[in-house]
């Protein structure tokens, strides 16, 4: 991974235009660090919905990215919109996982799971509400390596 290029947040004209050639040239898993730095920063709605548009199309998710998306997808203070964009972006990063599955990974990866069903029963919006049960009805679907195979 390379170093955060996206620099002043408060600039955003600037990293929206990054983030656009980023995608463009499909070099955004490279610079999954600054995309972490993004969706942390509260100040700029645009900023984090454009990273959370664009981070769909990251191959291989670095857990910092999967860990920062969850959190927004579980923060009541967050906007509903955001939330849902998260967990829709949630569900295409946890398919193009193909990391090794080892005990941590899947321990990880099942904590994000556990996460996401209780959020699903704790949440008072049916919008979201609705956005998780897609979530999980993604990851049922996809195919496994060794099920594509056959």
């Amino acid at each position: 991974m390379q170093s955060d290029i996206f620099g002043n947040l408060m600039e955003w004209g600037g990293v929206l235009e990054k983030l656009e050639r980023l995608r463009d040239s499909n070099s955004l898993d490279e610079h999954q660090a600054g995309l972490v730095r993004i969706l942390r920063y509260p100040r700029n709605w645009r900023l984090r919905e454009e990273a959370l548009r664009v981070i769909r199309e990251i191959e291989q998710p670095s857990q910092e990215l999967l860990k920062e998306t969850l959190n927004i997808a579980l923060n009541e203070e967050v906007y509903l919109e955001a939330r849902k964009m998260a967990v829709d972006a949630l569900a295409e990063l946890m398919i193009k996982d193909r990391r090794i599955h080892s005990k941590n990974e899947i321990t990880a990866r099942s904590r994000v799971l556990e996460r996401m069903e209780s959020l699903m029963g704790d949440t008072q919006s049916p919008l979201l509400r609705e956005r998780i049960e897609r979530f999980f009805k993604k990851l049922a679907n996809r195919k496994t390596p060794s099920a594509a195979r056959a």
